[in-house]
């Protein structure tokens, strides 16, 4: 007979003590939570010893009383506990860093609520917007804003982190929509806040001070009128200077998202149509929602800006608008690409820009959003192999140049702090600010044991002077690198080895396969992670 060890049988007593409160809804398979190790972005095997991304168990509560139920466990037994629902962000913030459980909130995305006489809906946090957008559009109202990754983000998911997207340039970002939100505490307890009484810290949080179970968010009307244009540039420095205009038109735009010619480069070698376009090239989206008489308008005012900025509209804006959502569709085009996110001044573009040239060692396409009159979110995506240890390695201080970049205008990295943006959490949050988030962790979570190993107290490696220094060793290699020369040519990826690779990991498949059965293994992301880790990543 087998004699069970000392972790064996507490992880039977961890399962035993979950299934009292979530039924079969919980697992401790190792197959089942090695699926819970990563997120949007691949971490490099050496960085994995600063963190013990393996879940313990992996728990999916469908009510609120349940999740209370789990988090008064663990904070009784001071076990590490992560929240995660669509995991869509690339900065390690629904990943365990210290061990522990994976609250699983994709199960609490049963309940939308909907008050068509006040336009608000009460949604439950695992809810995608692209889901809770078509429920609301079957009672005739729409969200206002919600994420490029509106597929497989949710609504808890968006709200903890940056909360700007499409529609924030007419709407704001979601943290001006939201009315109220119910939060379990680390203690297990459920409070709910509102602006004025504590809501505006949950903000940008990412899970660190409790878990967002549901939220009441004003909504709109579907708009009567809608109306798209593709406006070309010839130098995309000419379209960084345009937006700042483009941006204070009046009736304001909806959405205007930008794009240049090495990110349609990557586009087109992923095998997917795009405008025809030449080197330097940039393109504005600029979309109009409204009232009809609000809609011509802005058409009038954007023709009549078109001369003065240098650009003319092409045709092709619906066929760019149906692939809003869909960022990421350029991974066809190269083993790996990795997003980094800077919000600058919007002043600030074409300085930003030229910035990025002396880091084009390596393909790096550039997508955009104009999020307010004020600011733009710029989002750099550079190609380099996974796969390749050095290569991919060596690669890695680019994200700090870019963040770097964003604060020599004055900007600051953007999409939140996670994990990896933490040495930047004295630039990104005043001395005030931080001396009041780290107040209010010791306040509501005094065993530090709700999404432990964030931005507040990441590994010491990612203190701002060792990063640095770290960073700066990387850079210094990678210039003595062969350069890499990337030929996008016609696509030819055709055998499932190549279809496999190409999937992102982006969890747009995960709330619609019609074989899930629950866990992430079962879903197409799952098994085409496993795929690529058991078979295809290998040199």
């Amino acid at each position: 007979m087998a004699i069970e060890t000392r972790g064996e049988m507490n992880l039977l007593k961890l399962e035993k003590g979950l299934k009292e409160i979530v039924g079969d809804r919980v697992t401790t398979s190792e197959f089942e939570r090695w699926f819970y190790r990563s997120d949007l972005a691949p971490i490099p095997s050496e960085l994995k010893i600063l963190f013990k991304t393996m879940p313990s168990a992996v728990v999916r509560p469908v009510t609120t009383e349940e999740i209370s139920r789990v988090v008064a466990y663990c904070n009784e037994r001071e076990i590490p506990m992560v929240p995660r629902a669509g995991g869509s962000s690339g900065l390690l913030g629904s990943v365990p860093k210290k061990g522990g459980i994976v609250i699983d909130l994709l199960g609490l995305s049963g309940a939308a609520e909907i008050n068509e006489d006040r336009n608000t809906v009460v949604a439950e946090a695992g809810i995608t917007w692209w889901d809770l957008d078509r429920r609301l559009r079957k009672r005739g109202l729409a969200a206002k804003s919600y994420p490029s990754s509106a597929k497989s983000a949710t609504v808890g998911g968006w709200a903890m982190t940056s909360g700007d997207g499409i529609g924030s340039l007419k709407y704001g970002r979601v943290n001006d929509q939201i009315l109220w939100a119910e939060v379990v505490l680390p203690d297990g307890s459920v409070q709910e806040f509102s602006p004025g009484r504590g809501l505006d810290d949950l903000f940008q949080s990412e899970g660190i001070f409790g878990v967002m179970t549901k939220a009441e968010i004003h909504v709109r009307d579907i708009p009567p009128a809608v109306s798209r244009h593709l406006i070309y540039f010839e130098e995309m420095e000419s379209l960084l200077e345009a937006v700042v205009i483009l941006a204070r038109i009046e009736p304001k735009p909806y959405s205007i998202e930008i794009f240049d010619d090495r990110y349609l480069n990557l586009v087109k070698a992923s095998g997917y149509h795009t405008p025809e376009f030449d080197a330097g090239n940039g393109f504005a989206l600029v979309a109009f929602e409204g009232e009809r008489e609000e809609i011509d308008e802005g058409r009038r005012k954007l023709g009549e800006l078109l001369g003065a900025i240098k650009a003319v509209e092409r045709e092709g804006a619906e066929e760019e608008w149906k692939q809003r959502l869909f960022l990421f569709r350029v991974r066809r085009a190269a083993p790996t690409i990795m997003l980094s996110a800077a919000v600058i001044p919007i002043d600030k573009g074409r300085e930003f820009y030229s910035g990025l040239d002396r880091l084009r060692k390596r393909t790096m396409g550039l997508v955009g959003y104009i999020t307010s009159p004020e600011e733009i979110t710029l989002l750099p995506m550079y190609v380099t192999d996974e796969r390749r240890l050095m290569e991919f390695a060596f690669s890695l201080h680019t994200p700090r140049e870019i963040a770097d970049l964003a604060l020599e205008v004055g900007g600051y990295p953007g999409g939140g702090l996670g994990v990896w943006n933490a040495p930047y959490k004295n630039r990104v949050l005043s001395f005030e600010e931080l001396a009041k988030r780290r107040q209010k962790k010791r306040t509501l979570d005094s065993k530090n044991i709700m999404n432990p190993g964030m931005w507040i107290d990441p590994p010491i490696i990612l203190n701002p002077t060792l990063y640095r220094l770290g960073t700066s060793a990387l850079a210094l290699f990678d210039r003595v690198l062969p350069g890499r020369t990337e030929t996008f040519g016609e696509f030819t990826y055709k055998d499932f080895v190549e279809e496999a690779r190409a999937c992102v990991q982006c969890g747009y498949c995960v709330n619609v396969c019609p074989t899930s059965q629950g866990w992430l293994s079962s879903t197409p992301r799952g098994k085409l992670l496993a795929l690529k880790n058991f078979f295809l990543d290998r040199p």
